[in-house]
């Protein structure tokens, strides 16, 4: 599992899913770091964590950009939920095409969804994955510093700010 990974050293976590119980956290970075932390995580473990992210796309590009200045980190072990593995596998993939990481990927149970998330993942998240390619190849832009992120997030949201229809297929 990840967190055994992770208690063993092999795993460095940078990115998100939802809050711990407790204090609620700033981030959902730092909502993951706390829940590693209560399954189990080292407390002297390095936990990166990814922060300015918008959208699975930017979390991708961000957490490549903080990798590619360490040089001593070249695996990244991705975990998220069964459910959105499909598209954040892809996501991951599309944007660390021509890295020189390895990526690995872990399902966690997704079994705490109430039926009307379950509902609303089953429409979306294929919508999504659908709209993928292009996404990336957007973002991919900004890798090669022939757009800003600005720019991308422009193109991705089709407006000058994030907006909470941006998922209503």
């Amino acid at each position: 599992s990840a967190d055994e990974l992770a208690r063993g050293g092999e795993l460095d976590e940078s990115s998100a899913g939802s809050p711990a119980s407790g204090a609620l956290p700033h981030t959902e970075a730092e909502a993951m770091k706390d829940l590693a932390l209560q399954l189990g995580l080292a407390p002297s473990a390095e936990v990166l964590q990814e922060t300015e992210a918008l959208n699975t796309v930017e979390n991708a590009l961000n957490v490549r950009a903080m990798l590619e200045a360490r040089v001593d980190l070249r695996k990244l072990v991705v975990v998220t939920s069964s459910f959105h593995m499909p598209r954040t596998r892809r996501t991951f993939e599309l944007l660390f095409e021509g890295s020189a990481f390895t990526l690995d990927f872990l399902e966690a149970p997704d079994d705490a969804l109430s039926p009307a998330e379950r509902e609303r993942e089953i429409v979306v998240e294929p919508a999504m994955l659908a709209r993928l390619p292009a996404h990336a190849r957007c973002y991919t832009r900004v890798l090669l510093g022939k757009l800003t992120l600005e720019e991308a997030r422009k193109m991705f949201f089709q407006s000058d700010a994030p907006h909470s229809d941006v998922w209503q297929i």
